[in-house]
């Protein structure tokens, strides 16, 4: 694929994930958090989570037929993870009305290591697990 296949690949990839992440952020704030606590509701949410990043990974590598250019894959890769992050810390900071002072003494240490890592597999995955 060209340039630009890999860029709408990257695309599909951050509106699958990000929009199932999205679901499950709420359904884990609303419903679970209250039963087990905020950490345990975030463990119990990364293992889906990975799932939702492998399967979007192989589907729309599988549907957009991607090359097996590492370079086609790292693009995809890298266009899903800079709009998560740009939204993460743009969007995401303004609807919960918080500084990005605020967002870091909020997080868990733990949970947190765990997320930043969940992102860095996340943008990776396309080169690393070729469908």
């Amino acid at each position: 694929p060209t340039m630009k296949a890999a860029l709408q690949a990257g695309v599909l990839y951050f509106v699958s994930v990000f929009g199932c992440a999205f679901a499950l952020g709420t359904i884990r704030t609303f419903l679970v958090v209250p039963l087990v606590g905020t950490r345990t509701a975030e463990f119990l949410e990364f293992p889906l989570l990975f799932y939702i990043m492998m399967v979007a990974n192989v589907k729309i590598q599988r549907k957009l037929l991607m090359s097996a250019s590492t370079t086609d894959r790292a693009i995809m890769g890298i266009t899903g993870l800079s709009i998560t992050l740009y939204v993460e810390f743009t969007a995401m900071l303004r609807l919960r009305n918080l500084s990005f002072e605020q967002y870091w003494a909020e997080k868990d240490p733990v949970t947190s290591t765990i997320f930043y890592l969940m992102l860095a597999v996340y943008g990776c995955l396309p080169v690393l697990d070729k469908a």
